[in-house]
């Protein structure tokens, strides 16, 4: 009988040890799961919002285009270029008349967090994170190579302000073309900045989104950095 009860203490105590262990590894797995989801959500965060400022890039050349046609009057798609104004820099687009560009057709912004890269001229080290190499699959600067002509205007009754551009005419055609690429990225705050020379800093560059437009003002989305 002691034996018999002995027996059956001795496996309760194997059922115990073992009830333990699946729970230490069920914590696991959860904690796992969570960092799972947890890096996916980010992931996803940041898709939707490149997603959500190629379709405003898109939009805003939709519009430059068909108020060029339907006006008869040249028309510029402008890019936000100054540096003081951070939450401007980068993430703001203006569609504006050529010949007066007190004339504004329309304000966007990009969602915090993305931003228009700039033309290889403007285009500097500065911009990105250390060790990142922002070049197309053909070994070309990733940049916005159908921006170039920085004009100065006041948009929304703010100051005068530099802006890089891509003008299309009343044709509905444009003597530019290339690509205009979106980033995901941040702002520096304001002794990173001083220390770095630019206000904001470019992150993943494998995660770009954009456009390529052409000679007659059409855009064709690029989803990826392999499209460019």
């Amino acid at each position: 009988m002691s034996r018999c009860a002995t027996k059956f203490g001795s496996v309760h105590r194997a059922n115990a040890g073992f009830t333990l262990i699946e729970l230490l590894v069920v914590i696991g797995v959860i904690a796992a799961l969570a960092a799972i989801v947890i890096s996916g959500l980010t992931g996803t965060d940041k898709t939707t919002s490149l997603r959500s400022a190629q379709a405003t890039v898109v939009n805003a050349l939709a519009l430059a285009r068909s108020k060029a046609m339907s006006s008869g009057r040249d028309v510029l798609f402008l890019v936000n270029d100054n540096q003081v104004e951070v939450t401007r820099y980068r993430r703001m687009l203006a569609v504006v008349d050529k010949a007066d560009n007190t004339r504004v057709y329309s304000v966007a912004y990009l969602p915090v967090g993305a931003y228009v890269v700039p033309y290889q001229a403007h285009f500097s080290a500065a911009m990105i994170q250390e060790g990142d190499s922002w070049t197309t699959v053909g070994g070309a600067s990733l940049t916005s190579s159908a921006l170039s002509n920085v004009i100065s205007c006041a948009v929304e009754g703010g100051n005068t302000e530099a802006w890089e551009s891509y003008p299309i005419y009343a044709e509905g055609t444009s003597n530019q073309q290339g690509r205009i690429v979106v980033a995901t990225g941040r702002e520096r705050s304001p002794a990173d900045a001083a220390a770095n020379g630019s206000p904001i800093v470019l992150v993943s560059p494998d995660q770009v989104r954009g456009v390529s437009v052409s000679f007659y003002g059409l855009a064709r989305l690029i989803n990826d950095r392999m499209g460019f």
